[in-house]
C-alpha cells in the first residue's frame, strides 16, 4: 500500500492503525493548531486543546461523514467545541475568582 493511498483511508483507519494516524496527524496538526492560535491567546493551551482535538478525534471517528465535508473541516468543528468549552470554563473560573476576591478571609481564631 502506497502512502498516497494510506492518506485517502480517512480518520476511521487511522484511529485502528498507528502509522496512519501518525500521518493524518501530521497532515493536519498545522491547521489545527493555527485555527486554535487564532481563538486562544496563551500558547500552553493551544497545545493542549490541539492535543484533545486528536484525542476527540479518535473517540468519535464514527461521526466522520465523508459526504458532509473534509476531513480538515471535521476536526475544524471539534477544535470549535473544544475552544468554546475552554471558553466556558474560563469564564466560569474568572466569575468564581471574582466571587472570592472581595471577601475577607477569616481570622485564624
Amino acid at each position: 500500500m502506497t502512502s498516497e493511498t494510506r492518506g485517502r483511508e480517512g480518520p476511521a483507519a487511522a484511529a485502528r492503525d498507528p502509522d496512519l494516524f501518525e500521518e493524518f496527524y501530521r497532515r493536519h496538526f498545522d491547521a489545527i493548531t493555527r485555527f486554535i492560535a487564532r481563538r486562544v491567546a496563551d500558547p500552553h493551551t493551544v497545545a493542549d486543546l490541539t492535543a484533545e482535538v486528536f484525542l476527540a478525534a479518535i473517540d468519535s471517528v464514527d461521526s466522520y461523514r465523508p459526504g458532509q465535508g473534509s476531513e480538515t473541516a471535521w476536526l475544524y468543528g471539534i477544535a470549535r467545541n473544544l475552544v468554546c468549552a475552554e471558553a466556558r470554563r474560563t469564564a466560569r473560573q474568572a466569575a468564581l475568582g471574582a466571587r472570592i476576591a472581595g471577601r475577607r478571609l477569616l481570622e485564624a481564631d
